[in-house]
């Protein structure tokens, strides 16, 4: 008996010691699975996050390409639109009868009047009708240098408009002068001289029987009205309107050069 209970005892402290020798290798492997746990879950973490970021470039890149589309889209049709409006004005303000001889003297190139001035805005109806085809002018430095060369032109009609600058006389209805209306590199005092501007068709009746034989006032919707006459032209078509077209080109131009 004693035997049997000394080998007992030694299978036991046997598998005690192995049980101890495994624990020891288990505790530090435990500890390594922790870790690596963890790292796992920082490296899943780490690639949610870079997959969010993945997605959301992917979707502004989308939005992107979309903005590129409309943006060309966009330009495609103002650039045809401002190509259709140069078009326009350049007919409209071309006098083929006069053509060959600014050509012949290098002046097909020159402003015309209707692109160098500014008037204000609203006022761009009223100043036309009182320019008319003056509009056409072709604007030069010197026009007295060129008074030769003129004398030479034998068919059509020519305009030319120096920037000399014409003393205004000051007004005596207490309105403002049309001129005061438009910003111009070009002098268009003399075009628009005796022309008064009212800002509505009563205050402009108001001032009707002071006006002298070579005055008028003109409202900013274009009823032009003289001591004893009443005038007002419509054109059809807005876009006919030479001042409001090249408005609208400086416009285009910028949107263009924008996009």
């Amino acid at each position: 008996d004693t035997l049997m209970r000394r080998v007992s005892d030694l299978q036991s402290q046997q598998n005690d010691d192995a049980l101890q020798a495994l624990t020891e290798q288990i505790d530090p492997l435990s500890i390594q699975v922790e870790q690596c746990t963890e790292e796992l879950a920082e490296v899943q973490m780490s690639m949610d996050a870079l997959s969010q970021r993945i997605t959301e470039q992917r979707n502004a890149n989308r939005e992107l390409a979309e903005k590129a589309k409309a943006s060309q889209s966009t330009l495609a049709q103002r650039e045809a639109k401002l190509v259709s409006l140069q078009a326009l004005q350049q007919a409209a303000l071309a006098n083929e009868a006069s053509t060959a001889w600014l050509v012949q003297h290098e002046l097909n190139d020159a402003p015309r009047l209707g692109q160098c001035i500014r008037p204000d805005a609203g006022w761009e109806r009223a100043v036309e009708t009182v320019l008319g085809s003056y509009v056409q002018a072709v604007c030069v430095d010197a026009a007295k240098a060129l008074s030769e060369q003129l004398s030479q032109f034998d068919q059509g009609e020519v305009m030319l408009l120096d920037k000399q600058a014409v003393l205004d006389a000051p007004s005596a209805l207490g309105l403002p002068a049309l001129v005061d209306k438009v910003g111009s590199d070009w002098s268009v005092s003399s075009l628009l001289a005796g022309v008064y501007a009212a800002q509505t068709l009563p205050e402009a009746l108001a001032v009707q029987a002071q006006l002298q034989a070579n005055e008028s006032v003109i409202t900013m919707d274009g009823i032009w009205i003289g001591p004893n006459w009443m005038r007002v032209s419509r054109a059809s078509d807005a876009e006919s309107s030479v001042l409001l077209r090249e408005q609208a080109i400086a416009d285009l131009q910028v949107e263009v050069a924008e996009l």
